[in-house]
């Protein structure tokens, strides 16, 4: 049975960040993103090259004029999201003066979960095992 694809916005109140979460097969990215994004940030997302999905992105994560947007697939993994939360986390902070040090590490890690359960708590996270740990234990 083939999904719908889903969106689900979230803001920070501290940062004010905002965030609009697509999740959905890769070839219906683009498309409902068009729908569903103002044209400003669809096209420049466009322009950024963030629709570019080969079968190696997992996921995507693209700062559009003062927001965020966030793809991931049907099948995402647990490792996945938490990789694609701290690019925001990342930008964020960054754009706030505040670069990832010993003396910034605990506030990077706070808003590293506060983004994570976020997301978590609007998308579908495949938690079986990841292949592409195993794959790259097998070759060490």
């Amino acid at each position: 049975m083939k999904r719908k694809p889903f969106t689900s916005d979230f803001t920070d109140p501290i940062y004010r960040m905002c965030a609009t979460i697509i999740q959905c097969d890769r070839s219906e990215f683009e498309a409902f993103a068009k729908k569903t994004l103002s044209e400003e940030a669809f096209y420049a997302m466009k322009e950024h090259g963030s629709f570019s999905l080969d079968e190696t992105t997992r996921a995507r994560t693209t700062y559009v004029r003062g927001g965020f947007c966030l793809w991931f697939p049907w099948n995402v993994r647990l490792a996945t999201v938490i990789h694609e939360s701290l690019h925001l986390v990342a930008v964020v902070l960054r754009e706030r003066g505040l670069a990832l040090t010993c003396d910034s590490e605990e506030a990077y890690t706070y808003y590293l979960e506060w983004v994570f359960e976020a997301i978590e708590q609007r998308i579908h996270i495949h938690r079986g095992q990841n292949t592409m740990t195993r794959e790259r234990r097998a070759r060490a």
